[in-house]
């Protein structure tokens, strides 16, 4: 085998090998490849809340790496509901705490969590 083409069989074997990091790097914390979105984390949020029937929550940078989200409470399906209002915390992971001083007992006060994949979908 030519020196040539070993050469070429070495770079195509390392960008393969730098693709296949990417992605399970992307996998495993998205946010560390795409950064951290106000649209990502409200999804974030919703999905450990629990509440599949909340529409996806949306929040606000008010500095770097603390949030302002919104997020629609309904109760009841069709109950009308209104917004929680969390204050949230992210890392360069993606991994945040968020609080709230909602009173509501169907509503976590404290949750916690990290963007993934899931997430990107809702």
């Amino acid at each position: 085998m030519s020196a040539r083409k070993k050469a070429i069989i070495l770079v195509l074997a390392a960008v393969a090998i730098a693709v296949v990091g990417v992605g399970a790097l992307f996998a495993y914390r998205p946010a560390l490849v795409i950064g951290v979105r106000g649209d990502l984390l409200g999804s974030s949020i919703r999905g450990v809340l629990g509440r599949e029937h909340f529409p996806a929550g949306s929040c606000s940078e008010v500095a770097d790496g603390r949030w302002e989200c919104s997020l629609r409470f309904e109760p009841d399906p069709g109950s009308g509901g209104g917004s929680v209002r969390y204050m949230a915390t992210t890392d360069s992971l993606g991994c945040w705490k968020a609080k709230t001083s909602f009173r509501e007992s169907l509503v976590a006060a404290r949750p916690s969590g990290c963007i993934e994949v899931p997430d990107l979908f809702y």
